[in-house]
């Protein structure tokens, strides 16, 4: 399958989803009525005033603040039948800067946000998941990039999946899923941002085909084995460089354990071969490891470990290994604690073995606490700190933020006071930044 121009695709990608929209509104209408149904609609509204010190993430020199108002119209969605649940988070995040006002975000490209799941026939042996969002992600780490900031280095990722299987009952324990999943991403790059030495975002789609058999030995024990073909494009397709369509066959064995009453333990392994269109096959191999621990009511701990191969923002196919760890505490106090060693190697082609490539190394740790005040009233606190090494540069950077808030909650009416302080120190002077971010925000879902 040859790759889409992007407006033909876009174009099509637009009347899709209204088609598949407008099946899924009527075929309850076509099908005997429910006995029950849930439907709601939330309209919401916020409102924000934030001071920016250093809007561009610019060395100390060079720092430019900025007041931005926000003001974010949305809507809260959810539909719950017998054959279809759908819920539906979407907004207009509007966004005027008093100084630079040419970063204003009004168009209406730019202000969408939202998260959209529609499920078809729930709990039964055919189903078909419906997932899109729109949402801002960095479009390379190694460059200037903070969570706070809307702009510098971030992309609009608009992403859509669409998930028909079929379970197919073979013994009391055995089943076998068929299942078919296409995914489309196309990426819009923010608009009057800094110019950085980066490269494009690469828009996506391919299709997934899968065979899975599950086999429930036991209330606590589930085997799984599967086979899944993948045809990828990408529209910068570009074979021998960074992005190349390629074809992808994966083998994989899993296990789910409940140990006791409260731990749960999962693993798969998986091999793994690639077709690229010009630079041939390789192979590999994936990992998914994991395990929950309920040591309490309040009190969960998790660790998880992935080895696998994703598409990236703008370097084509990347290998990425991520271990996490989760302590969550709940109680009067509550607290998250998340520690990580992430590993994304980029290569150009070869994915195991070429000596051409670049690598994002982070390891860190971040912390959220609250504590109730009053019966309306929370304080918080929010901490992280990410050490980064990035090849083939050699960059070194220590990248930390804290920030307490204030917020009170009356029923569905809120209001936050925040302040947050975000550095990053790179041993390329050029890459350092400092960042104060005062915001006084109200919200109410009406």
């Amino acid at each position: 399958m040859k790759t889409l121009p992007n407006a033909v695709r876009n174009s099509q990608l637009l009347l899709f989803v209204s088609v598949l929209m407008i099946s899924l509104f009527l075929l309850p209408l076509l099908t005997p009525v429910s006995v029950w149904a849930r439907f709601h609609v939330t309209p919401k509204i916020s409102a924000s005033e934030t001071y920016n010190d250093n809007i561009y993430l610019d060395p100390s020199k060079d720092e430019d603040g900025d007041w931005i108002t926000v003001i974010e119209p949305g809507l809260l969605f959810s539909w719950d039948t017998a054959n279809l649940k759908v819920d539906l988070d979407y907004s207009l995040q509007f966004r005027y800067f008093g100084d630079n006002s040419y970063l204003n975000e009004t168009s209406f490209k730019d202000v969408q946000r939202g998260t959209l799941t529609a499920t078809l026939f729930p709990d039964k042996n055919f189903t078909v998941l419906a997932q899109g969002d729109i949402s801002r992600v960095v479009v390379d780490e190694s460059h200037r990039t903070s969570d706070e900031n809307e702009f510098i280095n971030r992309a609009t990722l608009y992403h859509l999946l669409i998930n028909p299987s079929y379970r197919l009952r073979l013994t009391s324990t055995l089943a076998a899923i068929l299942g078919y999943r296409f995914e489309i991403a196309t990426y819009d790059q923010v608009e009057h941002a800094k110019e950085y030495d980066y490269e494009e975002p690469n828009d996506y789609h391919q299709h997934i085909y899968s065979l899975i058999l599950e086999d429930k030995l036991s209330p606590r024990t589930l085997l799984t084995a599967g086979y899944f073909f993948t045809d990828y494009h990408t529209e910068e397709n570009d074979p021998g460089e960074i992005n190349e369509d390629f074809t992808r066959h994966d083998i994989a064995l899993g296990i789910e354990q409940k140990v006791g009453s409260r731990l749960t333990v999962r693993a798969r392994g998986g091999l793994v071969y690639f077709d690229f269109d010009e630079s041939g096959r390789e192979d590999g191999r994936t990992w998914n490891l994991g395990l929950n621990y309920e040591v309490s009511n309040s009190l969960t701990l998790e660790a998880a470990y992935t080895y696998d191969y994703i598409p990236s923002v703008s370097r084509g196919l990347s290998k990425g290994e991520d271990w996490s760890g989760f302590i969550r505490y709940s109680r009067r106090l509550s607290a998250d604690l998340h520690v990580y060693y992430t590993k994304t190697t980029y290569a150009e082609g070869e994915i195991d073995n070429s000596a051409d490539y670049t690598e994002d190394k982070s390891t860190g740790a971040s912390l959220t606490l609250s504590y109730p005040l009053s019966r309306h009233v929370s304080a918080n606190l929010n901490t992280d700190y990410t050490y980064w090494k990035f090849k083939p540069e050699n960059e070194k950077a220590d990248r930390y933020g804290i920030g307490p808030s204030i917020e009170y909650n009356f029923k569905k009416f809120n209001v936050s006071l925040s302040y947050f302080y975000r550095v990053n120190n790179s041993d390329i002077n050029e890459n350092d930044y400092r960042n104060n971010i005062g915001m006084l925000e109200v919200s109410w879902e009406m």
